[in-house]
């Protein structure tokens, strides 16, 4: 819905990049695995869950839940008020089967969202994803963490599949 908002109001020419970080970016690596307009490029995600049944599994062990018991609740409660199955939503599945470029990144001491479930996530990937970490970056910090190599990787990224008007940057600049 927001990609048809985007196009109908910016036009049919209109490029488009999806972008997210932790719950954002599990939704904009699920979101590439669909047939999309034309007019979305790219994805750059940063520190994805590999699963809702994964990520919900692990919190409520760390809130000191027994996971096996609470789960079938959160489930349930998902189904009847949220109107989805956390066993349907996999990252991981989407990411073999990505329709777009995506640029996964996360950071090597994420606490809240361990880095091996992006690890997991490029393993599953078919190829059109790549993968960067971050020395010392808790969860969505690895912006913060190395500022100028995360903001250089944004650029290259998007510079192989966005065009960037020039002359309208200029004429802004003025």
């Amino acid at each position: 819905s927001w990609v048809n908002w985007v196009i109908e109001r910016e036009g049919d020419g209109t490029e488009i990049l999806l972008a997210g970080i932790s719950m954002g970016a599990a939704t904009v690596i699920l979101a590439s695995a669909l047939e999309l307009p034309k007019n979305v490029k790219c994805a750059i995600a940063d520190c994805p869950y590999s699963s809702a049944k994964e990520i919900i599994m692990l919190t409520s062990k760390r809130m000191g839940f027994p996971p096996r018991r609470v789960y079938p609740f959160v489930r349930l409660g998902a189904m009847l008020f949220g109107g989805f199955d956390p066993n349907r939503v996999s990252v991981t599945d989407a990411a073999a089967n990505l329709k777009i470029p995506v640029m996964l990144m996360h950071g090597e001491d994420d606490k809240f969202v361990p880095k091996y479930m992006s690890d997991k996530i490029f393993e599953a990937s078919n190829g059109l994803m790549e993968y960067h970490t971050f020395r010392g970056a808790d969860h969505g910090m690895s912006a913060l963490a190395d500022t100028e190599r995360y903001s250089a990787l944004c650029y290259e990224f998007t510079d192989r599949y966005i065009k960037r008007n020039t002359e309208k940057k200029n004429q802004e600049n003025l």
